[in-house]
């Protein structure tokens, strides 16, 4: 606890620091008009172009990128190198015109140079939701803190928020950067003992902090409402057998009794003004007995706005609008990853299928893409 406090107490003068710093900083160019622009496929980096497609229609995101003056860590690797690429990319991206097409060369060749990345084989088909991941971690490690803008008091956060902020960052403040701002929330996974129906012991809850919610999808013709497939990830599942065998509450022997095990949303996306969330929808298996991955084509219908409910939040409502979908067609080995975004300015939607883009209707979104919607982006509102 002393730790903890003192912890706190060192994020809340860095975090004052930043509010006197923020008034040195170049406000960011923020992105002002209807944009959708083809990305260039250098071989099999259609994975790629579908992450930066949204990235790019992330607006806080790329505001962010657009300003002038961004700092990044001096002692991160060659400078900074992929953030300023990435920066670079950004910048090249809302300078071209509608009907042209940007070929991100440089980018992909920063990535390859970078040690994060050289067990990433980038000209050859990859996951996604891995490639969010990774670019996520080591974009986050190379900007600074002064570069964000909170909009309300460290202090203001639940206890279990400021616990978890400060187990996640212990010992590194400057990893609390603009991508844990607006994706990272805040989940628990609690543990309850039950004899004759009481409570008899309740373990600790272990808390968690991550970028993206996974749901597994069960193997079905018939389609699955996206609302349903949240209900079952945070409802209250019991222990089977060989789990409550295997499970140890405390001192109590409950060989017999029910246990159960729950997660439950204790913040939304987002510590400012914003924030946006990332589902993925498990379309791959792995099997144990063949030593092979299977796709898993469950239709899902994905609402164009959507509520969830936080402990933070004191259960109240909060609600989310879709603006980009990244969806995989094919096998698991041989498929092609597209892109749908909103634009933000116009409020069109389109799809960005590498070099080539589309306008499309927002019914034709929720349709078309029910069986191939792999990870889905969300904006608080």
């Amino acid at each position: 606890m002393k730790f903890l406090s003192l912890f706190l107490i060192a994020s809340l003068l860095i975090l004052e620091s930043c509010k006197h710093n923020r008034d040195n900083i170049t406000p960011a160019p923020s992105v002002s008009r209807s944009h959708v622009v083809g990305l260039g496929n250098l071989g099999n980096t259609c994975y790629m172009n579908s992450v930066l497609q949204v990235l790019f229609h992330t607006k806080k995101l790329s505001d962010f990128y657009l300003q002038k003056n961004l700092k990044i860590r001096t002692d991160a690797e060659k400078n900074g190198a992929l953030t300023k690429a990435y920066k670079s990319l950004v910048e090249e991206y809302f300078s071209k015109k509608n009907a042209e097409v940007v070929v991100p060369k440089a980018f992909i060749k920063t990535l390859s140079e970078h040690k994060d990345f050289s067990s990433f084989s980038l000209y050859k088909q990859q996951d996604a939701k891995e490639f969010i991941e990774k670019l996520f971690s080591v974009l986050s490690d190379e900007v600074g803190i002064e570069n964000i803008s909170f909009t309300r008091s460290f202090d203001e956060y639940s206890k279990p928020t400021k616990d978890a902020i400060a187990n996640r960052f212990k010992g590194l403040l400057f990893k609390f950067s603009i991508f844990e701002e607006l994706f990272y929330f805040l989940s628990s996974d609690e543990r309850k003992c039950y004899q004759n129906k009481g409570l008899v012991y309740e373990s600790e809850r272990k808390l968690e902090i991550a970028a993206s919610l996974t749901l597994e999808l069960p193997k079905l013709s018939q389609p699955l409402k996206l609302e349903n497939l949240l209900k079952t990830y945070f409802s209250v599942e019991k222990f089977k057998k060989k789990e409550r065998k295997d499970y140890k509450c405390g001192d109590f022997n409950l060989k017999k009794n029910k246990v159960t095990k729950q997660i439950k949303l204790q913040s939304v996306p987002g510590l400012g003004e914003k924030g946006y969330l990332i589902i993925q929808l498990k379309r791959f298996e792995y099997n144990e007995s063949t030593k092979t991955s299977v796709k898993i084509e469950t239709p899902v219908i994905f609402p164009e706005k959507l509520t969830l409910k936080s402990e933070e939040s004191q259960n109240k409502k909060e609600s989310f609008q879709l603006y980009g979908v990244i969806s995989q067609t094919g096998g698991v080995d041989g498929g092609h990853y597209i892109a749908v975004v909103k634009d933000k300015i116009s409020g069109k939607w389109f799809e960005a299928n590498d070099n080539r883009v589309k306008k499309l209707r927002v019914t034709q979104v929720l349709k078309n893409y029910k069986n191939t919607g792999y990870i889905l982006f969300y904006e608080r509102i």
